[in-house]
């Protein structure tokens, strides 16, 4: 009902004139010119300015607390031109940019309310059309109320007899992403093709020859870097428009994106087959607040290759290192794990770190109707995994020691891992991320499969809470407060909790060599909060980042460069 709601709102945004008239963004959007293929808009500029000044007052910073009209398209668009128009740009109601893949530089279109404003500005232009005719930089015109300014003569003059046709597609692609937005964003994908294709060639190009220095063993991982790529690009080729908007206040930062894909793609063959969960993302999990909570869950029907199913064939899928007999042994265990990874829905889980603690604590749930065979999966996986571990860590090893332990009434499966790694400051590191070793247990559940992993009296603990049951995470009042500031029901939620995060980033910096400057952080913050949604051919995704967190953030950046300028830390 809400996106109904925001769609309908944003619908009547773009198309209602007030009073029977064309609306500022009308104006400017219907001057877009028509071989642009990328468009960044703000629809009301004392909306984004108002919205820029309490959000930096709220996290007291003052440049963005005293911010103006004119200082914002300033710094949006720099020219001679404008900077001479101080009365052009203060009465400037709507601003837009707009880029071709033909065009190197973007074009501006601006609405403008003051009628003496307009007329400084075609005055100032013949000025500038007379001084140097010949060496001229800048084009501009004024069409009506609108302002076109740009560097490519032949772009200028498209925008002003546009026919209205990029309108009229952003009228209708950007309508999911709601009313109230202070900057949209418009990309006409297929435009870009040529451009894409050579940026991800030159960085699978960049990725195979990292990969091929660090040795064979690196190179056994390739199958899964390839897939990674072969699947971004077939994501970006299918998809034919991506649009995002973001909203600015006192209370924090919200934005939110939408790609939509070729109706006989692939992407949107495998959303059309999805179903939406209606049970609990974070069931299972117990009511206590962590640093990282997530959760994510889609049903597809049976035969359907799972992302789970494709992303296990490309990790497994390097070359063998043992004698033939063992082959054989090692494919059937990947063949078991890929069918039991397959009868996932989805999984959730919480990560809480210790503050000033070694290790990251995990604990969660694997969604599956067959809980066995994904437990019996998981150790052949483990095993295959510790083998392969060179393919993804050059120059670190694994010893694992298996065992089964009772926990109430419940038998669990119990793994230890020991880290070994050839130089030493990637020992320091392991150390520093997972503390001296990693216990893993896993444990049956009526819905799936339990796990809970980091130092072994911690994961003990942890899965101890999750077998106890009745944990109701997504009731706790934290939590629940985070996810009512995105869309309900979607598919994937991630909630973030920026001060431990930023404590055990600190530390990892340190056991890298880095200085670790004394912070005063307090013990958490109010939740980031990320959903991600889809349907049929239609991919979206909102984000909420409170005001509070960021301020958090930032005194704790200014307090560690001050640290740094007052000598050693």
């Amino acid at each position: 009902m809400r996106s109904l709601l925001l769609l309908a709102g944003f619908g009547l945004a773009l198309s209602v004139p007030a009073a029977g008239q064309p609306s500022p963004l009308d104006n400017v959007l219907k001057h877009v010119p028509d071989d642009a293929a990328l468009v960044v808009v703000i629809p009301d500029t004392d909306k984004l300015v108002a919205g820029l000044a309490a959000f930096g007052k709220a996290i007291d910073v003052e440049e963005l607390a005293t911010i103006d009209k004119q200082k914002l398209i300033e710094d949006l668009q720099e020219s001679e031109l404008f900077e001479t128009l101080a009365e052009v740009l203060g009465s400037v109601e709507t601003f837009a940019l707009a880029l071709g893949p033909s065009h190197e530089e973007p074009l501006a279109i601006l609405s403008v309310r003051d009628p003496h404003a307009l007329a400084m500005f075609k005055l100032a232009i013949e000025v500038e059309e007379a001084a140097a005719p010949e060496s001229r930089d800048e084009f501009a015109k004024v069409v009506g109320n609108v302002v076109i300014w740009g560097t490519d003569e032949q772009f200028v003059e498209a925008a002003a007899s546009a026919s209205g046709k990029v309108a009229a597609r952003m009228r209708k692609e950007l309508g999911s992403l709601g009313a109230g937005n202070n900057v949209l964003l418009w990309i006409d994908v297929p435009a870009w093709k040529a451009q894409i294709d050579q940026a991800m060639m030159m960085a699978e190009g960049f990725l195979q020859m990292g990969m091929a220095m660090a040795g064979p063993e690196a190179e056994a991982g390739m199958g899964l870097w390839k897939w990674m790529f072969d699947s971004c690009r077939t994501f970006v080729n299918e998809t034919q428009v991506y649009g995002a908007a973001v909203r600015i206040g006192a209370d924090g930062i919200f934005g939110a994106d939408v790609a939509k894909f070729e109706a006989d793609g692939k992407v949107a063959g495998y959303l059309k087959k999805a179903r939406k969960s209606q049970a609990d993302l974070l069931r299972g999990l117990p009511d206590e607040r962590a640093a990282i909570i997530f959760g994510c869950e889609w049903i597809v029907p049976e035969g359907t290759e799972t992302l789970s199913e494709m992303m296990l064939k490309a990790m497994l899928a390097g070359p063998p290192a043992e004698t033939q007999p063992a082959d054989q042994e090692r494919a059937a265990k990947i063949k078991r794990a890929i069918a039991a990874y397959g009868q996932l829905s989805g999984y959730n889980g919480a990560i809480a770190f210790a503050p000033g603690g070694k290790g990251i604590p995990a604990a969660g749930l694997y969604m599956t109707k067959n809980p066995k065979l994904l437990m019996q999966s998981m150790q052949s996986l483990t095993e295959v995994g510790m083998k392969m571990m060179g393919a993804f860590a050059p120059g670190v090893s694994v010893e694992l020691t298996r065992r089964q332990e009772t926990i109430g009434a419940v038998q669990a499966d119990v793994c230890t891992f020991v880290f070994e790694a050839e130089e030493e400051q990637m020992g320091d590191m392991l150390t520093a991320m997972y503390g001296e070793s990693v216990t893993l247990y896993v444990a049956p559940h009526p819905e799936g499969v339990l796990y809970a992993q980091g130092p072994a009296d911690t994961a003990r603990e942890q899965m101890s809470k999750l077998l106890a049951g009745g944990g109701k995470l997504s009731k706790n009042q934290e939590v629940a407060a985070a996810l009512k500031t995105i869309s309900p029901k979607p598919q994937m939620c991630l909630l973030v909790d920026l001060a431990p995060v930023f404590e055990w980033g600190l530390r990892l910096a340190g056991a890298a060599g880095g200085p670790i400057p004394e912070i005063d952080m307090p013990e958490q913050t109010p939740y980031i909060a990320f959903g991600f949604y889809f349907e049929r051919d239609t991919m979206r995704a909102e984000l909420w980042v409170p005001a509070p967190t960021i301020k958090t953030v930032i005194e704790a950046i200014e307090e560690a460069e001050e640290a740094g300028e007052s000598g050693p830390m």
